[in-house]
């Protein structure tokens, strides 16, 4: 149990480090202000409706980017370097793949 809270949070960390985790602070108004009705009371008088000291509430949120599956694909497969260059190799220098035969 302690192992895997402790690889959790360090992975955590390591996402926060690296980037991919983002927290910021929302402030939105308060939906539940209005009170209406009998508030549950079946018989007699309701009481006074709550006070509540601030119409806004602070949301604290984490957002957390994972890379999709075409950018896992992508990052597993491999490019050949002349690719990337756009130039080619037309001659070949050195001993050519030969290690134990003569050059003809």
């Amino acid at each position: 149990m302690k192992k895997s809270l402790l690889i959790a949070v360090c992975l955590i960390l390591i996402a926060g480090v690296t980037g991919c985790v983002r927290t910021y602070t929302i402030t939105k108004d308060r939906v539940d202000l209005e009170v209406a009705g009998n508030q549950g009371v079946i018989y007699g008088t309701p009481p006074a409706p709550h006070k509540v000291e601030s119409a806004t509430r602070d949301i604290y949120a984490i957002d957390i980017e994972l890379p999709t599956g075409e950018e896992i694909r992508k990052s597993f497969t491999k490019t050949p370097r002349n690719s990337q260059s756009g130039a080619q190799d037309k001659d070949v220098s050195g001993n050519a793949g030969m290690v134990l035969q003569e050059k003809k």
